[in-house]
């Protein structure tokens, strides 16, 4: 058992060590240019704004030894550099001629919207601090007339390295985007700054590491009032009309952190209730192994040296098409990819499931023609700070960015970063964790939901066995468990006289 948990740990950090380094550069020569069925993106080049001509004929060595790892994993190691040559080849040959099984991969957000039969609309919402973010408005259901007056607005916010994208994923019977719209919700997906949707700012460009400078913490301060703001605008809304908020992951973490910062109420009350699921705040005892990595064996300043201070994990062209091919061909290995960095690793044989558990593996390829979307360094080292924050005790702690001694005196008055005050926030909060979820842990999730309800915040909270980090937005758990109780909660918060009349 030991050996084969070994290898099966060896084979799963190789998979994902070679997709970072895929995923790390930031531009990658591809030389397919075919439109799938006509309705893939316009355009193959990255969001930094560079031509599909530019794209698909620029390419560097580190290009070059990057296309080739991926081929490796195809191939295995191959010692004869003509035998490389000829399958690098095959391999080159085989993303030309790809072709998804699946029709919605690679689509537009738009496209896959409206030709389920719901309206779409998208909208610019400039932040205090002048981030540009990209909102997605689904104003009301398939079966709805042609407004969305008297429906309440309800504010979809993505996790870690994701977009509004991934509330839509799935389709109209099984995402939380369409079942919330059918169910009379004035639906809008929101994109954190410097995801695939909203790499933009009025001054700072891209390019430049001072555009990255933030965190989750930013996008609870500044991302999420300005969402807030931008939907009670458009939407005409009463003055007393709130809006709901049911967040995943990354934007769980600044949900709380908004709430926590409210100094004067005013978002509090503009929000109704939040859903929280697979919540991410204390992370004193979170088992990712990616983090785990970068929390336990590295410094900030190794990590920053490591990774850079600009983007992490931003999709390239070559890795829109050669990803989806890979989760086509081999489901496990893209589970592995996609689900091992937030979920407890599937070598833990304590579950003996199969890896693809709870997964609809012919929609994979879909996930992986818009994932990884992106995340700044800066938030991925906030997250490893709070894995540190462990302490002989077995606490943890939730607190704001640690710049060190010295710089934190300067910012915070104090040399310790000061911790968010949960205890503040009077929204009522529900929480939903998955057991396997290695990013929202048992403990860690126990402490969240503890504090809240020591503040008089907290609903309920849910536990799921077997259900890991994704499987709350992509995975069968969601919609068949997860979904209908949160639109129930929803309804008595917003539309009581619907609850009222619910069986619930």
């Amino acid at each position: 058992v030991a050996n084969r948990e070994s290898t099966h740990v060896c084979a799963s950090m190789a998979m994902r060590m070679a997709l970072a380094c895929l995923v790390a550069a930031p531009w990658v020569a591809c030389r397919s240019n075919r439109s799938w069925n006509g309705r893939r993106e316009p355009s193959l080049g990255d969001s930094r704004g560079e031509s599909e001509g530019d794209a698909m004929e620029t390419g560097t060595d580190e290009d070059s030894q990057i296309y080739r790892t991926v081929a490796s994993h195809y191939f295995g190691e191959l010692d004869e550099f003509e035998d490389q040559e000829n399958k690098y080849r095959d391999f080159e040959a085989k993303l030309e001629a790809y072709v998804p099984k699946d029709g919605d991969v690679g689509v537009p957000i738009r496209t896959l919207v409206e030709e389920k039969g719901y309206p779409f609309e998208e909208y610019t919402c400039e932040t205090k601090d002048g981030y540009l973010l990209t909102m997605h408005r689904i104003p009301h259901g398939r079966d709805a007339g042609p407004t969305s007056n008297g429906r309440p607005p309800l504010l979809l916010k993505h996790g870690v390295l994701d977009s509004s994208y991934t509330w839509v994923a799935n389709g109209p019977n099984q995402s939380l985007g369409f079942l919330a719209a059918d169910a009379g919700y004035d639906v809008w997906m929101g994109n954190n700054r410097g995801n695939s949707f909203s790499e933009k700012h009025v001054r700072v460009h891209p390019s430049t590491a001072t555009f990255w400078d933030f965190s989750f913490h930013e996008m609870g301060k500044f991302d999420l009032p300005a969402e807030i703001t931008c939907i009670l605008r458009y939407t005409d809304a009463k003055p007393e009309q709130k809006v709901a908020i049911v967040a995943h992951s990354q934007g769980t973490s600044q949900t709380l952190a908004a709430l926590s910062l409210d100094d004067d109420a005013e978002l509090a009350k503009k929000v109704s209730t939040v859903v929280l699921l697979a919540p991410v705040a204390f992370l004193g005892h979170a088992a990712s192994p990616m983090l785990e990595f970068y929390a336990k064996a590295t410094t900030d300043d190794e990590l920053f040296q490591m990774l850079g201070r600009r983007s992490f994990m931003h999709s390239t062209s070559f890795l829109k098409v050669a990803f989806p091919m890979m989760c086509e061909e081999n489901p496990e290995k893209c589970v592995l990819a996609l689900w091992e960095m937030v979920s407890i690793p599937d070598h833990d044989w304590r579950f003996n499931l199969d890896p693809t558990y709870n997964i609809n593996t012919t929609r994979l390829p879909v996930y992986a023609s818009f994932v990884p979307a992106g995340i700044s360094t800066k938030a991925l080292v906030h997250f490893a700070q709070l894995m540190r924050t462990l302490d002989q005790t077995g606490q943890s702690k939730f607190q704001q960015f640690d710049y060190g001694a010295e710089k934190n005196l300067f910012i915070y008055g104090a040399s310790e970063p000061p911790e968010y005050n949960l205890s503040r926030i009077s929204t009522p909060i529900s929480i939903f964790s998955g057991e396997r979820d290695a990013l929202g842990n048992n403990q860690d999730v126990n402490t969240l939901a503890e504090t809240l309800k020591g503040a008089g915040s907290l609903v309920k909270a849910w536990r799921l066995p077997h259900v890991r980090h994704c499987d709350f937005i992509w995975g069968s758990e969601g919609y068949m468990k997860v979904y209908p109780t949160t639109l129930e909660i929803l309804d008595k918060y917003t539309r009581p006289q619907v609850f009222a009349g619910s069986n619930t």
